[in-house]
This record gives C-alpha cells, structure tokens and sequence, in this order.
C-alpha cells in the first residue's frame, strides 16, 4: 500500500485537495525582491546588484520600491543598514502610487517604521 499525503493549495474559502505522492522540488537560491531603478527617488543610488540603496542627498526624504510586488500574504525580509548619515531611516511598505520624492509612509499610500 502506498501512503498518500495530501497537498492543500488555497484559502479558507477556496480550498483544493491535491491526491498523489508527494514531490521535492529544489529551487536554486537567490534574491527574491530586488530595488527596482525604475521606481528609485531622484536622490538615492542603487549598487550591488540593485540589493544596496544609499541616499546622495543629506536631510532629503526619497523611497524606493522593490522590484517585485505583493498583493496579500505574509512576506518578510531582512535588511541590513551599513550606516546613517541622517540619523533616520524609514523602512516600511508603499503602493505603487506611493509618492517616491518623501520618506516611506509620509502619504496615506503605504506606512514605515522609523
């Protein structure tokens, strides 16, 4: 007898049931979510592979947002601040129509932690 597990995909409301032997499947590592240059604030320099920001511009707020997208879920991710000249960073999560010429949360388009 072969033991089958169940594969559950979905939410609440729309759930489905996968019958059959379960799989491995190995994905190669790498960076899920990239700064994106096309959505960078005038005053910040993207390096490193698009993963490093640094801003050019003393006591002048700019954002930017991250390549890739998230319209629902639980998503998290680890960010590692080299330096501070200004003494404030805004981490946080914005819209696309987020304004990027102000620090993270300064619109009602998207909220950061200070």
């Amino acid at each position: 007898d072969e033991e089958r597990k169940d594969l559950l995909i979905g939410s609440k409301k729309n759930m489905h049931i996968i019958w059959g032997p379960t799989r491995r499947v190995d994905t190669e590592l790498g960076p899920v979510l990239m700064l994106s240059p096309n959505s960078c604030g005038k005053n910040l320099r993207l390096s490193n592979k698009n993963m490093t920001v640094q801003n050019n511009v003393n006591k002048k707020w700019n954002a930017v947002r991250a390549s890739t997208g998230f319209t629902r879920g639980i998503h998290n991710w680890c960010v590692y601040v080299d330096k501070c000249v200004s003494k404030n960073i805004f981490l946080g999560v914005v819209t696309a129509s987020a304004s990027l010429e102000n620090y993270v949360g300064a619109d009602n388009h998207g909220w950061g932690y200070l």
